[in-house]
C-alpha cells in the first residue's frame, strides 16, 4: 500500500524520485515496490554523494562493482531513465574533486555514460551563480544536463533567515532560467 508521503506527493503532483543511496542489493526491493506503486515515476537517482565519507563514501572502483546491477534495474523498467550518482565536493582521499570521481568512475570498463540520462549535482556553495556555473561545468564537460537534487547557502554564510530566503529566490529564478538543467 503507498505511504502517507506517497499520497503527500501525489495530492501535489510532485514526482519523487527514488535513489539507490549506497549498495543496490540493499534495497533493490523497495526502490521496484515504490516503481510498482507509483508507475507516473519516470527517474531512478544513482547513489549519494559517494565522494563523501559520511554519506556513500565509495571509491569509482567500488561504485563500479554494483553499477551494473543498477543500470539493469533501470532498463528493465519501462519508461524509467537513470541519473548518474549525485555528486559534490567531497572529502574522500583522492576522490573529493566530483569530476575527479566521475571521470574515473566513466573510464571503468562496462561503466558508460550513455547509460545516465543526466548528471546529479549537490551544492552547498553561498551564491547562486557559482551553484549555477557548477552546475553547467557538468553538462559541459559530460554533454548531460544536470539535476541539482540539493542546494543551500552553507558555510560561512552569515546572511541569516532572510539571507537564505534571498539565496532561494534567486537559486530558483536561475534555475528555471538555465537550459541545461
Amino acid at each position: 500500500s503507498t505511504t502517507a508521503l506517497e499520497n503527500a506527493f501525489r495530492e501535489h503532483n510532485v514526482e519523487f524520485v527514488p535513489m539507490f543511496w549506497t549498495n543496490p542489493n540493499n534495497n533493490f526491493t523497495k526502490v521496484a515496490e515504490f516503481l510498482d506503486r507509483n508507475p507516473q515515476v519516470t527517474h531512478v537517482l544513482g547513489y549519494n554523494e559517494p565522494n563523501l565519507s559520511d554519506q556513500c563514501n565509495m571509491q569509482p572502483a567500488t561504485a563500479a562493482q554494483s553499477w551494473p546491477s543498477v543500470v539493469n534495474f533501470v532498463k528493465g523498467r519501462s519508461g524509467v531513465k537513470l541519473i548518474s550518482p549525485a555528486m559534490c565536493h567531497g572529502n574522500i582521499p583522492t576522490y573529493g574533486d566530483p569530476f575527479k570521481w566521475l571521470d574515473a568512475f566513466w573510464a571503468i570498463d562496462g561503466i558508460n555514460l550513455s547509460d545516465v540520462s543526466a548528471i546529479a549535482c549537490h551544492s552547498y556553495m553561498e551564491a547562486a551563480g557559482a551553484t549555477i556555473n557548477f552546475g553547467n561545468e557538468f553538462t559541459t564537460k559530460y554533454n548531460k544536463k544536470y539535476w541539482l537534487t540539493e542546494f543551500c547557502a552553507w558555510g560561512n554564510f552569515n546572511g541569516g533567515y532572510d539571507g537564505q530566503q534571498d539565496f532561494m529566490n534567486e537559486m530558483l529564478y536561475k534555475l528555471e532560467k538555465d537550459d541545461n538543467c
